[in-house]
């Protein structure tokens, strides 16, 4: 996870999706967003890591309803 977030702060985008590929699909993610949801929502590794999950073949409805939600975090914040 720290080498994907090194990635997008970096801008490395390639090798962002590439480490993010490595890391648990189900577990890392969700636990963070369920942690802290609104920082979930303003950081761009959790956002930009769901887009590429979201870009799969078939995505699961997990990757999309924390789209949704990261969405309507950010939006919230946004008012």
């Amino acid at each position: 996870m720290m080498a994907t977030d090194c990635a997008v702060v970096t801008e490395d985008y390639v090798a962002a999706a590439e480490t993010a590929r490595r890391m648990p699909l189900d577990s890392t993610l969700l636990v963070l967003e369920q942690a802290t949801p609104e920082w979930a929502a303003l950081h761009r590794m959790p956002r930009i890591l769901v887009r590429e999950l979201l870009t799969r073949r078939r995505p699961s409805a997990r990757p999309r309803e924390l789209d949704q939600r990261l969405r309507n975090t950010s939006a919230r914040r946004e008012e």
